[in-house]
């Protein structure tokens, strides 16, 4: 074997490593840059209007733009999700107290069983029902208790992932078209090809999205 086909196999099995262990390092926020470099396309022509606005100056169109999707998209639903999350503790604190109270008088459980219509059906079984809830309501608090916790743990994953994402944006607004026709350049089509594939992809990616929310709204709304 010559050395320069050895050098050339050692310089690949060195590359392939390197980018094994880059990939290792960053899988967990592969998903943020992924949908970074999706969100970028489609802001792209607000960052193209706003880039003239500002002189041709790639940072400034970058801000503004990632400005514009904080305040537009990102803080509107996080407030929509921040009143279903508080409406959703609020009801499970309401709830459980009451629940609590009622077992800890059994005899208020039982008149108001007994003014039930159904009541002679289970008034043998009153004694397990008694057990049953308690043994329910235990089972609801520390359910609470549990996604309380993982609830909290999970908004402050999800705002790392967000800053990350929107870290990513700014880079990819900035420097994307230069790192897509980089991309284009090593691609082995003709040039109103590769054009037609990026137009393809940002086109299908624009429906999905849109596609998406109408079903989210439409399921909300229902």
């Amino acid at each position: 074997m010559s050395p320069s086909i050895a050098s050339k196999i050692v310089l690949l099995l060195l590359l392939a490593v390197i980018t094994a262990v880059f990939f290792a390092m960053i899988k967990g926020f592969l998903m943020a840059v992924l949908l970074a470099g999706i969100f970028a396309s489609l802001a792209q022509p607000l960052y193209r209007r706003l880039h003239r606005a500002c002189g041709g100056r790639d940072a400034p169109a970058s801000v503004v733009t990632l400005l514009i999707i904080v305040l537009v998209i990102i803080l509107p639903l996080g407030a929509l999700l921040g009143v279903v999350t508080a409406e959703a503790i609020k009801v499970g604190n309401s709830v459980t107290p009451w629940v609590q109270d009622k077992l800890a008088h059994p005899d208020q459980v039982m008149v108001w069983l007994q003014g039930q219509p159904f009541y002679d059906r289970i008034a043998p079984y009153q004694d397990d029902i008694l057990t049953r809830a308690g043994q329910m309501v235990g089972l609801f608090s520390r359910f609470l208790i549990n996604n309380l916790s993982a609830a909290t743990t999970g908004t402050v994953h999800f705002l790392f992932m967000l800053m990350i994402m929107l870290y990513s944006m700014y880079f990819f607004l900035s420097d994307g078209g230069k790192l897509i026709d980089l991309i284009l350049y090593y691609l082995p089509l003709e040039d109103a090809e590769e054009r037609r594939l990026l137009e393809k992809f940002r086109s299908v990616t624009r429906a999905t999205l849109k596609g998406t929310a109408a079903i989210g709204a439409l399921q909300g709304g229902l």
